[in-house]
């Protein structure tokens, strides 16, 4: 009753009113953004309750039309959700674990022959400075202080760049 009471109210000021479907905390409409107080004061309202907030010479009036408790999402709902999490959680530990093999390989047989036995290329980059960057690593300095210490030719690792790992 209250809405369309708005609504009768609105018409003959020409002022526009919006009917919203169902809204949640975490993703509040666009029309509300400009509003930094309307959402926190629609979920402290009650049904039927009318709620205003003002913000830069603009006011905003809106009444709660029906509150609808969130709930857990059925699995059907979340499957591809909780597939891709899975999928990346799992390509992630396991490429940090054969980042660390590599990186003991390397160790023992070095870099050219641990790579051949990974069935991997072996990337090398030209003379670097602690400033400069690496193609597809990033920053020289992810590297430590490890990869100056180092003989000519001998590898440091393995080290996380981003999700990709490198020795």
């Amino acid at each position: 009753k209250a809405g369309k009471d708005l609504e009768a109210a609105a018409e003959p000021l020409n002022l526009k009113v919006l009917t919203l479907p169902k809204i949640t905390r975490r993703s509040p409409p666009a029309a509300f953004r400009e509003f930094r107080t309307l959402t926190a004061s629609l979920f402290a309202a009650g049904d039927s309750e009318v709620v205003t907030a003002t913000q830069d010479e603009k006011t905003a009036i809106a009444v709660v039309a029906e509150i609808v408790p969130e709930r857990q999402a059925e699995f059907d709902e979340v499957r591809e959700q909780v597939r891709d999490q899975y999928v990346t959680q799992e390509s992630r530990s396991l490429a940090e674990q054969r980042a660390k093999e590599l990186g003991e390989a390397t160790t023992q047989d070095g870099l050219t022959a641990a790579a051949r036995s990974f069935r991997i290329k072996p990337e090398t980059s030209d003379f670097v400075r602690r400033s400069d960057s690496i193609p597809n690593l990033g920053s020289v300095g992810a590297l430590g202080d490890d990869a100056f210490a180092l003989e000519t030719g001998k590898a440091v690792g393995p080290v996380r760049s981003g999700n990709d790992w490198a020795v």
